[in-house]
Parts: C-alpha cells; structure tokens; sequence
C-alpha cells in the first residue's frame, strides 16, 4: 500500500476520534451543596437543564446535602446556561406490584421540582465550580 494512502488514513481516524470526544465542547465540573432552612437536603437529586440544548445532567444529594454532576460517566459537565431543579428520589418496585407510598420530602418544596417553577440557575464554565442553593419555602 502507499504510504502517502496510509498516512492519510490514519490522519483521518486520528481526526474522526478527536471529534467524537469534543462533541459537547469545553467542560466544567460542578459541585456543590443543597440546603433547606440552613440545613442540608439528604435525599433526592439535583438536575442541571441546559437551557440552549437538550442537555440534561444531574447528580445525587449525599447526607451532608452535597453533589457532584455527571454527565456521560464523566464528571465533566458540557458549558453553557443551565435551569436548576431539586427532586425527591425516585420510588421504583416491581411490574405488577403496588407502588410503595410515597414519603414526604419537605425540605425540597414543589417550586424547585420542575423546569417550569424552579427560579434556580447556574453557568457552567471551563473550570471548577462550586453552586450551593438555599431553598425557601
């Protein structure tokens, strides 16, 4: 084979992986804490909606109300503006079977559950980051 063909080849493939890992662009990392009345939200998850683009990455309340997002099994979050949410975990069970009943969450109050009520937002940039929330009531 030529090599003027296999170097071409090959700068192709090079070239196709290098898009394929930029897809989003630039990332940040996020994190941060959650609180309600000075006390942190132990339960439940923070969303990050991107509000130019379908992106949606989220990440777990831990006990101390703190979160790390991931997106894509990363902890780097593509840039831009995001809407913020804060929802109760999810309840699964099994088909067929009654649902378990719900549990209270008052910490997280419905404003803050939903894209369309929330007044939480945040911009990611190229670098780490810390957003902490205090939910009102």
């Amino acid at each position: 084979m030529d090599r003027k063909l296999i170097l071409v080849l090959l700068l192709g493939l090079m070239l196709s992986g290098c898009q394929k890992e930029d897809r989003y662009g630039p990332r940040g990392r996020v994190t941060g804490k959650v609180t309600y009345e000075g006390q942190p939200v132990s339960e439940g998850a923070v969303s990050f909606f991107n509000a130019e683009s379908s992106i949606t990455t989220s990440g777990k309340l831990e006990a101390d109300g703190s979160y790390t997002l991931m997106f894509a099994g990363s902890q780097d979050v593509p840039l831009g503006k995001y809407i913020v949410t804060v929802h109760p975990p999810s309840v699964s069970h099994e088909p067929g079977e009654a649902p378990p009943p719900q549990k209270e969450y008052p910490d997280i109050p419905f404003k803050y559950r939903e894209r369309q009520t929330t007044d939480l937002t945040a911009e990611v940039e190229a670098k780490d980051q810390e957003f902490d929330f205090e939910l009102g009531g």
